[in-house]
């Protein structure tokens, strides 16, 4: 019990990263003059333009600076870090769990998914093949099947499209809606030609023989 006690008081006393600030809110905290969504004013040197970052890290290119960090140890610099307590400790690590288990399950779903929808494009492609070989314009049963192949096939690479290049939002939207949301996605996809990806980039759905490529 008394090794519990210890072990519980360590916990509520470790020095944790609690920061409530963005690394772009940090530097301006810090007397960094932003000039772009990527580049500031160095308040260290007086350098123009010469710090980059991201949303984790920041560097300073001017010669003799190199001032350089990232949210943990700005905050740290400008006194913004706090000591999280035992209970909050504990809720951070169950939702690191939680985060963790959902991000696995969207991984297996999205992967699962997409083997299936690679089986079927190529059954479908496989369909199509077999008609234009046989080259019977009398078969009208035939061709009816290769009319769904060519309906279908622009619906496959849509949603192909969604689960490998879609933003994250509207992946999960996707993938945990109803037969007739999905529906409506992929037909709007269709009608527009492609979506647009994670980096803003349009994602063209081309012919159904050539399936999806990055404009």
């Amino acid at each position: 019990m008394a090794g519990e006690m210890d072990t519980e008081n360590r916990a509520a006393t470790m020095i944790a990263p609690s920061i409530e600030y963005t690394l772009l809110e940090l530097l301006k905290r810090a007397g960094a003059r932003l000039v772009s969504n990527r580049r500031a004013d160095c308040p260290r040197c007086s350098g123009r333009r010469t710090i980059a970052f991201t949303q984790e890290t920041f560097f300073c290119h001017h010669a003799g600076c190199s001032w350089k960090g990232n949210v943990v140890t700005l905050a740290r610099e400008l006194g913004l870090v706090r000591r999280l307590t035992s209970d909050e400790l504990r809720a951070r690590d169950w939702f690191r769990r939680k985060a963790h288990e959902e991000a696995e399950e969207l991984y297996r779903r999205t992967r699962d998914r997409r083997l299936e929808l690679y089986r079927h494009h190529r059954r479908l492609l496989s369909i199509a093949d077999r008609v234009h070989r046989a080259r019977n314009p009398q078969d009208e049963c035939a061709w009816s099947r290769l009319a769904r192949v060519y309906r279908t096939l622009p619906c496959v690479a849509a949603e192909l499209a969604i689960l490998e290049d879609g933003p994250l939002p509207a992946l999960l939207s996707f993938i945990n809606a109803g037969r007739p949301y999905r529906k409506e996605q992929l037909s709007r996809i269709t009608e527009r030609g492609g979506l647009y990806d994670r980096e803003g980039r349009f994602i063209e759905i081309q012919t159904p023989h050539s399936g999806v490529s990055a404009k």
